[in-house]
């Protein structure tokens, strides 16, 4: 499968404040008159720090924080791949952001001109792979997630031909679709993905059984399972380091595995089943219904609204700059911590980190430095942290269980 990429460098000149505080407008030099490519890679040279956010194009671009580099450094070096609709213009706007305070934003528009786009390429992709979906579903709509070829335009279609929803995976692969759901009713979904060249893949069914109330049989299971609770834990934790940190919140009812079986601690989370996680483990209340819509891609259905819900009016979360909230996103080691201090509602001021990749100026430092200085995190064994790793569930488990302590 041929992937074109094209990567230019543009230079952010930094322009002195006129406070101690502002950050100045991103400048560029002018991109080609036009692009032959699918994909473009800015080099930003920035404050150190700061944190570029680039809205525009195809695909949803996730903001980029210096320091979140391959060597772990905060350098004024940021890279942002960014998808581009083909044959057509592709308008960016462009801000930096530090100490909370934003830059005004800039513009560029990007050509793409698709001379040879796909020539000689017959090979389709791969069936696009659904996350898990579970057995039964009590909602009036669901979100199917799942991954496909970066940037591969997907389509989801009901068995009787009506189209749920088309488009374009983000630089990760990564897709989602809302379906309304008939009640009672097992549905399914056939997905699809078509590259560049115009190759379809083979289609992935997603089948989804909603249902208002559980089957009787299903009852029976979980009210056995509440006497045996205590004694029944996952295969795959088994000797891990973190099996007890696991057990700790599996027997407080704060984290649940894949299925009855299967907790996957090396396996990352999303932003959502973290900000469960982080409601549940503190305590907090939610409503069962939601009031309030926070976020554009946190339908009220959903399993994870109430929590979300909960944590934004709590102030223990925010969004995307685009409004939405990626809940399927996986999040990384910086914010999930953040996450999760700010749940606790502990005092994590006037802290400081000695880890050689966490630059002290950084938003994520206070939270980095508490965590270290109070034994809740110890880093990599070469030393670092990682900040703009993500997260396995092993780890959340580990720091979540030493803040509840």
């Amino acid at each position: 499968m041929k992937t074109k990429n094209l990567i230019i460098s543009l230079a952010i000149a930094l322009i002195f404040p006129l406070t101690a505080f502002a950050i100045g407008v991103p400048l560029f030099d002018e991109p080609p008159t036009s692009v032959d490519a699918d994909s473009y890679t800015f080099t930003f040279y920035t404050e150190e720090g700061a944190k570029i956010s680039v809205l525009g194009g195809p695909a949803f671009i996730a903001p980029v924080t210096d320091g979140f580099d391959p060597d772990g450094e905060a350098n004024g070096t940021v890279e942002v791949t960014v998808g581009l609709a083909q044959n057509q213009e592709n308008t960016f706007s462009i801000t930096a952001e530090i100490n909370e305070q934003t830059s005004d934003s800039v513009m560029v528009t990007i050509n793409e001109v698709s001379s040879s786009a796909g020539e000689g390429d017959t090979t389709p992709p791969d069936a696009p792979f659904i996350n898990e979906i579970p057995e039964f579903v009590d909602a009036i709509e669901y979100i199917i997630t799942g991954e496909t070829e970066p940037y591969a335009n997907v389509t989801a279609v009901l068995t009787d031909g009506t189209i749920v929803g088309s488009l374009q995976a983000d630089s990760r692969g990564i897709f989602q679709f809302l379906v309304d759901l008939e009640e009672d009713k097992t549905n399914r979904v056939n997905i699809t993905a078509e590259d560049e060249a115009g190759n379809v893949s083979p289609a992935t069914q997603a089948v989804i059984r909603q249902s208002v109330d559980l089957p009787e049989e299903e009852e029976a299971e979980e009210e056995e399972e509440l006497f045996t609770s205590a004694q029944v834990f996952f295969e795959d934790i088994q000797g891990h380091w973190a099996q007890n940190y696991i057990e700790a919140l599996y027997e407080e009812d704060v984290v649940s595995g894949k299925t009855e079986t299967i907790f996957e601690p090396n396996g990352y989370i999303t932003r959502a089943e973290l900000t469960k996680i982080a409601i549940l483990a503190f305590g907090y209340s939610i409503n069962t219904s939601v009031d309030e819509h926070p976020f554009s891609d946190v339908p009220r259905n959903s399993w994870f609204a109430p929590y979300v819900e909960e944590a934004k009016r709590l102030e223990i979360i925010e969004g995307y700059p685009s409004g939405g909230f990626g809940p399927n996103d996986y999040i990384t080691r910086a914010a999930a911590l953040k996450i999760i201090i700010e749940a606790s509602e502990i005092d994590f001021s006037g802290y400081t980190p000695d880890f050689p990749d966490v630059d002290t100026s950084s938003w994520y430092a206070p939270y980095v430095g508490y965590a270290q200085a109070n034994g809740i995190i110890s880093g990599y064994p070469d030393g670092t942290f990682g900040p703009g790793n993500y997260i396995t569930r092993a780890a959340v488990a580990k720091i979540v269980v030493n803040m509840m302590e």
